[in-house]
């Protein structure tokens, strides 16, 4: 596998935690697809409480270097002295380098060093620069963004973009790069080749084979707008064998939020919490469900989208997720953040439950190392490098 030219890359990101959703996945297995590619490849990342450093989580490719020191500063804003310090020493021996989030000091020195050293950088943004995070803090992100922001776009080559959602989103960035580049995430399909049957998946977890079950999986975020998923559980008015189920590291206060919902509602026995689960687990529990729904103010991608459907389950979302453009209307609805939608969705779905469905090689070969590796070395190929 691979082309006859091998590069020399640097990934560079806050962290590479399990409880940090899907950009270290992203950068994890963006990495490892490339080093077994026969590329060298190095990332350099932070180390914190809230976000620490489990590379056990996401099996790196043992010829991959990596560089972790502590990150101080609160999150968002966090920086990687050591780390960074590492980077501007070995830039000569990269041939590019790739920066993951926007809103930090770690990819504004990134940045900054890459201009210094004369060496391309791209910025994987994640949609940080899309409409709903200028919402969040919006006096100080104005204030970053003609500032900080506008200094990052200036020094790298370009920004990467993972779907055409993601660069409309991000139109404020967009139209200041000097180049977009278009290239969907990797998604490591291991844990999910062959998928069990849901009936077998449902014994595997001692769930009950005739129930209808919903599921969310991935981090209990403000971004992920669980408040509308809940409500619409409720709202539909489902028989007592239905059960939600959000499964991933919650952030605390938003738990704390949809746990005060849900008592309201009168939800307890029927929602549960499950804080993390890895590997096959993860196929377990998406093959389980009747359905995979989430409701998001922004998501660039969705890995568990094309996780779920590679599980034979249908996915329900918000337009506001990447994935929707590289999976066909089979295995996917989308409803408007609507709440009258979502409800009437929810229990369309609880008298209509789809059957497993698992996707094609056709819609996974999208997303298979192989062909990741290609467009990014005919990337890296138009770049002149």
């Amino acid at each position: 596998m691979g082309t006859e030219r091998k590069y020399d890359i640097a990934i560079v990101g806050m962290m590479l935690s399990s409880q940090g959703g899907g950009m270290p996945r992203s950068m994890a297995q963006q990495a490892k697809l490339m080093a077994a590619a026969g590329h060298k490849v190095t990332l350099y990342i932070g180390d914190s409480k809230a976000m620490p450093y489990t590379p056990e989580r996401f099996y790196l490719h043992e010829s991959i270097t990596v560089h972790v020191s502590k990150s101080i500063g609160f999150w968002g804003l966090g920086l990687i002295p050591k780390t960074l310090w590492k980077l501007y020493k070995n830039a000569p021996q990269h041939d590019v380098i790739h920066l993951n989030g926007v809103w930090n000091f770690t990819t504004f020195f990134g940045a900054v060093i890459s201009k210094m050293r004369k060496k391309p950088a791209l910025i994987s943004c994640r949609s940080h620069y899309g409409d709903y995070h200028f919402t969040r803090m919006p006096a100080l992100k104005q204030v970053l963004f003609h500032t900080m922001e506008k200094i990052n776009l200036w020094c790298v080559y370009g920004i990467h973009i993972t779907a055409d959602w993601e660069e409309e989103t991000s139109w404020r960035a967009a139209r200041r790069a000097k180049h977009i580049i278009k290239i969907p995430n990797p998604v490591d399909l291991q844990d999910f080749t062959n998928p069990p049957s849901r009936a077998d998946s449902r014994n595997h977890l001692k769930l009950d084979p005739a129930g209808y079950y919903v599921i969310h999986l991935g981090r209990t975020a403000k971004q992920k707008n669980l408040s509308v998923l809940v409500r619409a559980f409720s709202n539909a008015k489902l028989g007592a064998d239905a059960t939600l189920v959000l499964v991933g590291p919650p952030e605390p206060d938003e738990k704390e939020r949809l746990v005060q919902l849900i008592g309201e509602l009168g939800l307890q026995d029927r929602v549960r919490f499950i804080d993390q689960v890895e590997g096959r687990e993860r196929c377990h529990w998406l093959a389980a469900a009747d359905l995979f729904a989430l409701p998001s103010h922004d998501d660039n991608f969705c890995i568990v989208a094309i996780e779920a459907a590679a599980s034979g389950t249908h996915c329900l979302t918000s337009p506001h997720v990447g994935a929707i453009e590289y999976l066909p209307t089979s295995l996917i609805t989308v409803r408007p953040l609507v709440q009258a939608q979502w409800d009437e969705a929810i229990g369309y779905f609880y008298k209509n439950r789809p059957p497993q469905n698992i996707m094609t090689a056709e819609v996974s070969d999208q997303f298979s190392p192989k062909q990741l590796e290609r467009y990014w070395v005919e990337q890296y190929e138009s770049m002149g490098l």
